[in-house]
């Protein structure tokens, strides 16, 4: 089926990433198994996402579960854990980001109104 329907070709790309950051343990290699996931799913609204998996029950993938997959590879890829001196860092995440960069990512309000300053890092 997973060649003739672009559910499986997903399916088998979130199972493959997902193996790749909890039984390898490479958060760098899912996290571009993923990415290669993700620009297919994300064309999809979750609902209908969903209802083309039959809810998990006609290919094993929902929405909730590729998005929290997305967030286990960012927690990974910036040393998870609750913080303190021996959290891991790394200059960029797995998708590309550094700290720095979030000013530049949410800088844009439809009012027109400057983001507010959140954080010592200065985080919008």
């Amino acid at each position: 089926q997973a060649k003739i329907c672009i559910m499986g070709l997903i399916s088998l790309q979130y199972l493959f990433s997902q193996f790749l950051h909890q039984e390898v343990g490479s958060v760098e290699a899912a996290a571009h198994s993923f990415r290669l996931m993700d620009s297919q799913t994300g064309a999809l609204h979750p609902d209908l996402f969903d209802k083309a998996t039959g809810n998990g029950s006609i290919w094993p993938i929902t929405a909730a579960e590729v998005d929290s997959l997305r967030r286990q590879i960012l927690r990974a890829s910036v040393g998870g854990g609750s913080g303190g001196a021996d959290r891991r860092r790394r200059f960029k995440n797995a998708f590309g980001l550094h700290d720095g960069d979030w000013s530049s990512v949410w800088n844009w309000r439809p009012d027109g109104s400057p983001p507010a300053i959140v954080g010592p890092g200065g985080f919008g």
